[in-house]
């Protein structure tokens, strides 16, 4: 099986160099073919090394997770999925009473309809996590 796949790389790498050694029968074209496949050795290892170190990632991540599960235990995720929409339904209603819906303003200026402040206010910025300028309020 890995000599087929050696083969299979080296047809693959030769083919996508538009090259016919591959495609061109007899001894003469054995230098070419060794060249390829010498290719395919070297994408082999490197694709060796990707897969020893992914490897190596995926058994930390596990020791990780099992580590975090003896910690919290089952319960865990959970609760923190139940704080999670509390959090996100408090947000929501602050954004309710800080709408970013444009008010007219003698100055043109858009305004918080909630706290008259310009728009986006500090506090719908805050919950939107925009950035804005602090305007104050």
């Amino acid at each position: 099986m890995a000599e087929d796949l050696r083969q299979r790389y080296a047809e693959a790498l030769a083919d996508a160099a538009n090259s016919q050694t591959f495609k061109k029968p007899g001894p003469a074209w054995d230098g070419f073919r060794n060249m390829w496949l010498g290719y395919a050795d070297a994408t082999l290892a490197v694709r060796d090394e990707e897969l020893e170190r992914l490897r190596a990632e995926g058994k930390r991540l596990g020791y990780e997770l099992e580590q975090w599960h003896a910690a919290y235990g089952e319960k865990a995720l959970p609760g923190m999925l139940a704080r999670l929409r509390k959090a996100e339904a408090a947000n929501a209603r602050t954004r309710a009473l800080h709408p970013s819906a444009e008010e007219a303003h003698a100055a043109g200026q858009v305004l918080c309809v909630e706290c008259a402040q310009p728009a986006p206010c500090r506090t719908r910025q805050a919950h939107d996590d925009t950035g804005g300028t602090d305007h104050g309020g």
